[in-house]
């Protein structure tokens, strides 16, 4: 039974690192035990780019905009090809992600301190 119902959700004991890159720059990676074909990326205005959610088939861009509530901005949806990442390259990611965090916020307190 436990079996089955773990092949109904698509998953495997085993944890895979999967990565979103947009115009060659890795816009997110995440770790997980499920199976992924394709990630959300929504680019906003300002050129920000984020990954929404990360699925076996694409949504539609009124679905992903919705949570949002920007359904009806130019927020551009692209739907990208995820791939397998290491290990090493997940932590990576992850490190330097935080360190730029870090920094924003570590100059931001400082603006304001001063």
């Amino acid at each position: 039974m436990l079996n089955k119902i773990k092949e109904l959700n698509n998953m495997t004991n085993e944890i895979k690192y999967y990565k979103a890159e947009l115009d060659g720059e890795t816009v997110d990676i995440r770790a997980t035990k499920r199976d992924y074909k394709i990630a959300m990326v929504i680019t906003w205005e300002s050129g920000i780019s984020i990954v929404d959610s990360m699925n076996s088939s694409p949504r539609t861009r009124a679905s992903v905009l919705n949570s949002y509530g920007g359904v009806k901005s130019n927020a551009v949806v692209t739907v990208v090809p995820l791939t397998l990442a290491t290990k090493e390259e997940y932590k990576a990611v992850k490190a330097a992600k935080k360190a730029a965090s870090d920094a924003y916020y570590a100059e931001r307190n400082a603006q304001r301190s001063a």
